[in-house]
C-alpha cells in the first residue's frame, strides 16, 4: 500500500448486515482485517467480477490465487480466491491519478452487485460519488502524502 493509494474493503451486503463488525472496530489505518468470514458464506465465483476488466484491465499477479484488475502501483481491484471462489476483495484508489471515472464505474458495480464498501477504519462508505471522493480526499494517507510532498 503506497502513500498515494487509499484502501477499501468490499463485502457482500447481506453478510455484512448479518454479522457484527464490533470486534473489528479500530482507528488504525493499517488494520489487519479478515474479510473472509463475510465472503465464505456467499461462495461467489471469480467470474462475478469480470465486468471490472472493462475499466481496470486484468494484470499479471504475483500469486495464482490473486486476480488483479488495474495496476498495483495505481488504481487496482483485487480478488483473492480459494478454488476459484472469492475469499477476500479490496481495492485501492490512487488519489494522484484521474481516478474519478474508475470510482464512478466501481460505485455502479457495487450497487448492481449488492456490495458494500468499508474504509480502512472499517466504516461503511455511502455509495455516492461525492461522498466517496470526500472520503478519499480526507483520508489520513492523503493528508500524509500532501504533507510529505510539500517539504
Amino acid at each position: 500500500m503506497a502513500l498515494w493509494q487509499v484502501d477499501f474493503f468490499v463485502l457482500p451486503k447481506d453478510t455484512f448486515e448479518a454479522l457484527s463488525l464490533e470486534s473489528y472496530s479500530s482507528t488504525d489505518e493499517d488494520i489487519c482485517f479478515d474479510d473472509s468470514i463475510f465472503w465464505e458464506r456467499k461462495k461467489i465465483p471469480l467470474h462475478f467480477f469480470n465486468s471490472i476488466a472493462n475499466f481496470l484491465p486484468i494484470t499479471k499477479s504475483w500469486h495464482e490465487d490473486l486476480t488483479i484488475f488495474g495496476s498495483l502501483e495505481s488504481n487496482c481491484f483485487e480478488v483473492l480466491c480459494e478454488k476459484n471462489i472469492a475469499v477476500s476483495v479490496s481495492f485501492r484508489i490512487d488519489h494522484t491519478s484521474n481516478y474519478e471515472p474508475i470510482l464512478i464505474a466501481l460505485i455502479q458495480f457495487f450497487i448492481m452487485k449488492d456490495l458494500i464498501v468499508l474504509n480502512a477504519n472499517l466504516r461503511q462508505i455511502v455509495l455516492n460519488f461525492e461522498i466517496f471522493k470526500s472520503e478519499i480526499e480526507s483520508s489520513p494517507r492523503v493528508e500524509r502524502y500532501r504533507t510529505l510532498s510539500n517539504q
